[in-house]
């Protein structure tokens, strides 16, 4: 009985691993209708260590996820996906990890019966400077009515900027949505700008912000997005004729010393941190798929 018991193991192993390798396959080639707007909240998850938020994941297919490396726990057993749908949390495996571009693939157990589609369009091109990106987070009740405010600013790593109306994005929360957009733009990004900034503004004790450990503009690019606490690891979305597509992974930002007042915040902030989020585009997480399906 045990060696039957093997074999059977065996074949479902190999199943799960043939499905998810189509799902991804699928997940690179996809195009056609994009996610609706409320749909999003779906495919938004947490990642915990030791059932506290510490970072965002996005699910791109049926038990599988990408998000930011450095929120990874050294020790698996204390990392889990959280789902705010069912409030489930799900043990993870890494099926594949790009340290330096800080990403990681994820495999959970979710369910038993695999769709060889992905859930969200993946989007076919860079986005270009200038291009409108959001983020979401997911708000603790539906909106009963239309939420938007324009951020605005100081101008970005700006040296002695004293100007303070720099249109940075907007905060959007409609109507019987369960789900807060952060948009912002697509900016130019240079590793030798931001340390720079980052000097002039003495935040270079974090080591996450040396230009060693800053991806390059190759696999990275650099928006208005203004990122909250737990962020890191969250898809970034861009906006199509039919919905939104996923551009990237949010993995780390750059602060400003400047805070943004916000009025009547859907989730109760006053003012916000401007800050600027660095994702790892369409070539970081192509590479690390296709690096992991040739294994």
């Amino acid at each position: 009985m045990s060696s039957i018991r093997a074999t059977e193991d065996q074949y479902n192993t190999i199943a799960s691993t043939r499905n998810h390798h189509e799902a991804l396959t699928h997940f690179l080639s996809s195009k056609g209708q994009s996610i609706e707007r409320e749909e999003i909240y779906k495919i938004l998850y947490a990642v915990t260590i030791d059932k506290r938020r510490i970072g965002a994941a996005i699910k791109i297919a049926d038990n599988l996820f990408l998000t930011a490396s450095h929120i990874l726990s050294s020790d698996p057993s204390k990392n889990a996906i959280h789902s705010y749908t069912n409030y489930r949390s799900l043990s993870f495996t890494i099926l594949a990890q790009d340290e330096r571009n800080d990403i990681a693939l994820l495999h959970t157990q979710e369910t038993d019966t695999l769709r060889i589609e992905s859930l969200i369009d993946f989007a076919g091109e860079f986005p270009e400077t200038g291009n409108i990106v959001s983020y979401f987070l997911l708000l603790n009740r539906e909106r009963s009515k239309t939420y938007e405010t324009e951020l605005r600013g100081i101008e970005p790593m700006a040296e002695n900027n004293k100007r303070e109306d720099f249109y940075l994005g907007r905060l959007l929360a409609p109507q019987g949505s369960f789900t807060y957009e952060i948009e912002g733009f697509i900016m130019p990004y240079d590793p030798n700008a931001i340390e720079a900034h980052l000097e002039r503004n003495q935040l270079t004790n974090n080591p996450l912000y040396s230009t060693n450990d800053l991806s390059s503009p190759e696999f990275s690019s650099l928006t208005t997005v203004i990122g909250y606490n737990g962020a890191s690891g969250g898809g970034l979305f861009q906006k199509t004729t039919n919905g939104y597509e996923l551009v990237g992974i949010l993995t780390a930002s750059v602060t400003e010393r400047h805070l943004i007042p916000i009025p009547k915040s859907p989730r109760g902030f006053t003012r916000l941190q401007q800050n600027y989020s660095l994702f790892a585009h369409r070539k970081a997480i192509v590479t690390l798929i296709n690096d992991y399906l040739l294994e």
